[in-house]
């Protein structure tokens, strides 16, 4: 069964850094008592099947689910963001457009603190002649 829209976090990965920095200071100044930020099948980088948007991911990643142990433990400023970004990540990785934009943002975001290896997209007419030339 599935729980009301308003026990789901719908927030991008800064938006759910800052909630969770402010649960952080409200819980410091005793305004209310300890929150959970937890995990569950929703989460988007941790879980992947052949028939998912990032199923055409070619390095051998798609069948692996160890990212989502990447986004288990970390400072809060960090974690938050990349518990998220890991799905952008696979995204991304997967050639899907706006993902690869939303990571080369990120990369200038935290130039030099954290990165996302992008992806080399191939130009189509080269890979075309490439694959002619071997046909012969």
């Amino acid at each position: 069964m599935v729980g009301t829209q308003c026990r789901i976090l719908y927030q991008d990965a800064m938006g759910r850094m800052n909630i969770a920095l402010k649960f952080n200071e409200m819980v410091r100044n005793g305004e209310i008592g300890p929150v959970i930020l937890g995990r569950d099948h929703h989460d988007t980088g941790g879980t992947d099947a052949p028939f998912r948007e990032t199923s055409n991911i070619k390095d051998g990643s798609n069948i692996m689910a160890e990212m989502a142990t990447q986004c288990f433990a970390g400072i809060l400023k960090m974690s938050m963001p990349w518990d998220t970004m890991v799905g952008v990540a696979r995204r991304s990785w997967a050639r899907n457009e706006h993902a690869m934009t939303t990571a080369a943002e990120y990369n200038k975001m935290y130039a030099g603190q954290d990165h996302i290896t992008m992806p080399y997209v191939a130009d189509d007419a080269i890979v075309e002649e490439a694959v002619k030339g071997m046909k012969k």
